[in-house]
């Protein structure tokens, strides 16, 4: 058994992610602590409950960023391994992780060790590979394992030691750009972000799809909008974050008025959330 906690945020969630997470990991981790950021959410009643499943009921939604926080905090393990409600999971993903982010960093002839590991993602929906993740990847010497600038929190493994030294997550991010922000600190530490192409995680992303001049892209809620402008505007003033990548962000802002105009529906609340997202973004430079 690894010493690895797995932590689980739940968000008005139903019983299947003990199916999905739980069980195929059941042998391989420490321990599970799962936080339920909703107040009406009955997690303890569910039948399949163990000694080495942990529940925090939190009274109200305190979004990921502080829900991830808070099971670090109660957390056992050495390593924390962090995973979204809709996940699903193969028996050997932790043992993999684990064995690869220990034998990279075991060998000293490697300069830059691994911050941070996590499986490549494969979308529930359209059963694709991230394959956009995989082109941005780097190659490392004599390693399977590919160098990434980001990559997503579910599945991302760390060492409990690093996670407290950074500080763990920004909770003022709430939701947008949480596992961005993480990757972003641990580069800026000198350590590596990687993910691992023969390990897979099944996922949902975001809450739909849109297409435009035969490109896809995610679509989210209207009140989502605020979230995603607000946080890249406020990490755009992060020291920590390369030139480059403060570029892309706000590319990524200018794409998402784009969008909201010319192809999303509900432009109005669009527009307004939008907006507030981007005075809030602002003000938080000065504080």
């Amino acid at each position: 058994m690894n010493n690895i906690s797995v932590i689980i945020v739940t968000y008005r969630c139903e019983s299947n992610f003990f199916e999905r997470i739980i069980r195929p990991l059941d042998d391989s981790v420490l321990e599970f602590v799962i936080i339920a950021n909703s107040p009406l959410e009955d997690l303890y009643s569910l039948e399949y409950v163990n000694s080495n499943v942990k529940f925090i009921q939190n009274n109200n939604n305190l979004g990921i960023a502080a829900a991830q926080n808070i099971g670090a905090e109660n957390a056992r393990g050495e390593f924390l391994l962090f995973f979204d409600q809709d996940s699903l999971v193969k028996p050997d993903l932790a043992d993999v992780l684990l064995n690869d982010y220990c034998a990279f960093n075991g060998d000293d002839r490697r300069t830059r060790k691994i911050g941070l590991l996590s499986a490549i993602d494969y979308d529930e929906r359209t059963k694709a590979i991230n394959s956009k993740r995989l082109r941005s990847s780097r190659a490392i010497s004599d390693s399977h394992i590919r160098e990434v600038s980001n990559t997503l929190s579910s599945s991302s493994l760390i060492s409990r030691e690093l996670f407290d030294r950074l500080g763990g997550n920004d909770e003022w991010l709430f939701i947008d750009q949480v596992d961005n922000d993480l990757c972003h600190r641990v580069r800026h530490e000198g350590l590596l972000v990687c993910v691992d192409p023969h390990v897979s995680l099944i996922h949902n992303l975001g809450e739909g799809y849109g297409t435009f001049m035969g490109l896809s892209f995610g679509v989210s809620s209207p009140f989502r909008t605020y979230y995603q402008v607000r946080n890249l505007v406020y990490l755009i003033s992060k020291d920590y974050i390369e030139k480059k990548i403060k570029l892309l962000m706000i590319r990524s802002v200018v794409i998402k008025f784009f969008l909201i105009v010319l192809v999303l529906d509900d432009k109005r609340d669009r527009i307004k959330y939008a907006f507030k997202g981007l005075k809030d973004g602002f003000k938080r430079w000065l504080l």
